[in-house]
């Protein structure tokens, strides 16, 4: 068995968002539908039209007189998520710095608004790989909801739940599935044992278990979430493709390699369809798919999971992203079993010719 690593939990679910309308000031109706235009699509996940429409607000907010800092704040956050999402992250670092200087200047830092833009900046900072800047981020959102909405708060949950995935992508597992159960808690306080707004965390808690390889709690909570899936999901979104990427790793560590993949093309084929070609889920997906690909054989079609991998990464211009080093690890280690293997055909050949030639005799000319 080739010796390849999985990137666990860096694709677990993290919760970011849009600035909501009904905090909206002066901008105008014009701005306001254009607000809640550029929710419906991205919620349809039509993300290139979504960052067209979120421009126009943008502008809008700061061309009309009557817009409140608030309103620009909100314009500014929301097209910065779209590009973090579409994975154009030299884009959205910008807009995020812009809309925390308008607020540290209006001595806004201790709104919600604040909160929730520091949330989608540290984000950001995880999907690029900066793990520690990420953390800082979020414990800042963090305290500002928790000394305005209390400890039990559906909002602070969901900033846990962010931290416990960073947590995990630095590999400190039982920091984070601690963190993970913490929110869990909370959503279940609120929506009671089996709801689809619970089912991010329930994926992540489950991975979070994967990578403690605690299976035996790890697989119930995949298949609850399976079925809040099949029962109040019509169709097919990113939630979905962590399910099965669950259920591929469960299947995985059960030696059931041909469901495994099965599961983890699933996944593959919802990201595809669903976000941007270089984002760095998709990237994660082939990297699963590779190890069982490697697992069963296939080396040729695990190399060309991977170099795919490789350029997503690379692609993230200006960042080493943590992943890229394992990815490369990978490669390297199909590249020398491929090697190994294709001498090892050369030598059996030379083999049998050099016994063919051992059993000619050779005739005597008289």
């Amino acid at each position: 068995m080739n010796s390849i690593k999985q990137i666990i939990l860096s694709i677990a679910i993290f919760f970011v968002g849009f600035s909501s309308v009904s905090v909206a000031r002066n901008a105008g109706d014009g701005w306001l539908s254009l607000i809640q235009e550029t929710n419906e699509l991205y919620t349809a996940n039509k993300y290139e039209e979504s960052i067209k429409v979120a421009k126009e607000a943008l502008n809008i907010a700061i061309e009309n007189a009557t817009s409140t800092d608030d309103d620009i704040v909100m314009s500014l956050n929301n097209l910065a998520f779209l590009y973090d999402k579409s994975a154009f992250y030299s884009k959205a670092e910008g807009l995020y710095v812009k809309a925390l200087k308008i607020l540290n200047k209006k001595n806004s830092s201790g709104t919600l608004l604040m909160a929730k833009v520091l949330n989608n900046l540290a984000s950001y900072y995880t999907n690029i790989g900066q793990y520690n800047k990420a953390k800082r981020t979020y414990q800042k959102s963090l305290k500002i909801r928790e000394n305005i909405l209390g400890n039990d708060n559906i909002d602070v949950a969901i900033v846990i739940n962010n931290i416990a995935q960073v947590l995990g992508a630095e590999k400190n597992y039982d920091k984070a599935t601690l963190l993970y159960k913490k929110a869990l808690n909370i959503f279940k306080k609120r929506y009671g044992i089996q709801n689809s707004n619970m089912l991010p965390i329930m994926t992540n808690l489950a991975f979070s278990y994967i990578a403690e390889g605690n299976y035996i709690e790890a697989e119930p909570l995949c298949k609850d979430a399976l079925k809040i899936l099949e029962k109040e999901v019509k169709e097919d979104n990113l939630n979905t493709a962590l399910t099965l990427d669950c259920l591929g790793e469960i299947q995985k560590s059960l030696k059931k390699y041909k469901q495994a993949e099965i599961f983890y093309k699933k996944a593959l084929n919802i990201r595809r369809n669903i976000l941007n070609k270089m984002n760095p889920d998709i990237a994660q997906s082939l990297n699963n798919l590779s190890i069982v690909y490697a697992i069963e054989g296939k080396n040729k079609e695990a190399l060309i999971a991977l170099k795919e991998a490789l350029i997503i990464l690379e692609n993230i211009s200006g960042y080493n992203h943590p992943a890229k080093k394992l990815i490369l690890k990978n490669i390297n280690n199909i590249e020398n079993t491929l090697h190994k293997k294709t001498n090892e055909k050369k030598w059996e050949i030379l083999s049998k010719t050099r016994e063919k030639f051992q059993n000619v005799k050779p005739s005597v000319k008289c």
